[in-house]
């Protein structure tokens, strides 16, 4: 929940995950309030910026190992990791994706993605199920 495990094409981790404690990306969050405004990222997600969410650590991911960064394959939270070494497959539920705030609600916000400059790295999510959902 309100982490950032990077993982490589073959699903292995790329470095320890951090977790909603970790506080080092706020200067990303600084940066959606100034490309976003308080009002606007709430509109889209429900939440307010914070570097406690996902997408500000992706941010500073970008900014500040940008070679792990462009190895990642996909950002997982800590149960989607463990979801994907039973199945295989990459899923979250529409709860954690929530509390990445790169979702508007309903998907990954590729508006959102494109107002912090990683458009391109829409590609890391993946789909949703409920939670009740099989992994299958």
């Amino acid at each position: 929940m309100m982490a950032c495990l990077c993982v490589d094409a073959d699903g292995v981790p790329l470095h320890k995950a951090t977790i909603y404690c970790d506080q080092r990306s706020e200067a990303q969050e600084k940066q959606l309030i100034d490309a976003l405004g308080m009002g606007q990222l709430y509109a889209i997600t429900g939440n307010r910026p914070s570097a406690t969410y996902t997408v500000e650590k992706v941010m500073w991911l970008r900014d500040h190992k940008p070679e792990l960064f462009k190895k990642t394959h996909k950002i997982l939270q800590a149960k989607d990791y463990i979801s994907f070494k039973l199945t295989g497959a990459y899923y979250t539920d529409f709860n954690d994706a929530s509390g990445t705030n790169a979702f508007d609600l309903k998907t990954f916000s590729p508006g959102l993605m494109s107002y912090v400059m990683l458009q391109e790295s829409i590609r890391l999510f993946f789909p949703m199920r409920y939670q009740l959902s099989l992994l299958s």
